[in-house]
C-alpha cells in the first residue's frame, strides 16, 4: 500500500475528536462560513493546485495537521506525490488485510479503477477496527504528481454514507498553479529564510527551501 495512504490513516487516527473547546470554535467558523458545496462551491486546500467541494460543517483548519475537520468526527486530508501511479490491481495484490491481529490493522473492504474530470485514478476504502476508523480514499494521476484525499470518519461521526463521501470526493479537481501562487496560499507563515530559496512545495503542508543550484535533491552539490 502506497505511503502516503498509510500516512494518511495514521494522521486521522492521531486527530482523533477535536477538545470540547477548539470543537465548538471549528462549529462557529463552519456555521460563519458559509461554507458548502452548493454555495460557495469549490475550495481549495491551501498551498495547493487541488480544489473541492466539501460538505456542510466542515471548515479548513491547520493544527494539529491542515485537514478540512467537522467537529463531530471526520477530516478530509490531502497528500500530494511525486507522480507515481497507482493501480486497482496492485492494491488487490497486497491482500485484504495489513498488519493482522495488531491495533495497527488496516483492512481494504473495496477497489476500483476510476476516472474524475479526465483523470485517471483509484477509489477504495479501508477500515481500522481498533480504532473504528473508515478511510475513504481517492488517488489521481495530476499533471505533475499523483494526489491523494482521504476522507476520513471517525467514532461517533453522522456521515457515513458511502455514496455521499463518494460525491464528496468526486469534486477534486486540479487547477495547476505556479510556486508563487501555491505559497500565496499556504497554510504557515514562512519569515526569515537565511538567504535560502523557495524550491517547492510538497503535498499541501510542506515547502522545501535550498541554497543550491537546482529544486531537487539530486542536484545538490
Amino acid at each position: 500500500m502506497r505511503r502516503s495512504v498509510m500516512m494518511a490513516l495514521g494522521w486521522a487516527a492521531a486527530l482523533g475528536a477535536l477538545p470540547a473547546a477548539q470543537a465548538q470554535q471549528v462549529q462557529d467558523r463552519a456555521a460563519s462560513s458559509g461554507q458548502s458545496p452548493t454555495q460557495s462551491g469549490l475550495v481549495q486546500f491551501p498551498g495547493s493546485g487541488w480544489w473541492l467541494a466539501p460538505p456542510p460543517g466542515f471548515v479548513f483548519t491547520t493544527a494539529p495537521r491542515p485537514a478540512f475537520r467537522n467537529p463531530q468526527g471526520g477530516n478530509i486530508q490531502l497528500i500530494e506525490d511525486r507522480r507515481t501511479t497507482t493501480t486497482a490491481a496492485e492494491i488487490r495484490a497486497d491482500g485484504p488485510v495489513r498488519n493482522a491481529g495488531t491495533p495497527e490493522e488496516v483492512r481494504v473492504e473495496s477497489v476500483e479503477a476510476v476516472s474524475v474530470g479526465g483523470l485517471s485514478g483509484v477509489f477504495y476504502k479501508l477500515t481500522r477496527p481498533a480504532q473504528n476508523l473508515e478511510g475513504h480514499i481517492l488517488q489521481l494521476d495530476g499533471r505533475d504528481n499523483t494526489v491523494t484525499v482521504a476522507f476520513n470518519v471517525l467514532p461517533g461521526a453522522p456521515f457515513r454514507d458511502p455514496a455521499a463521501i463518494r460525491q464528496v470526493l468526486f469534486t477534486l479537481v486540479e487547477r495547476p498553479l505556479t510556486l508563487e501562487q501555491r505559497l500565496a496560499s499556504f497554510p504557515v507563515n514562512i519569515g526569515e529564510r537565511a538567504g535560502m530559496r523557495f524550491a517547492h512545495v510538497a503535498g499541501n503542508t510542506v515547502a522545501v527551501l535550498t541554497d543550491g543550484p537546482g529544486n531537487t535533491s539530486d542536484d545538490a552539490p
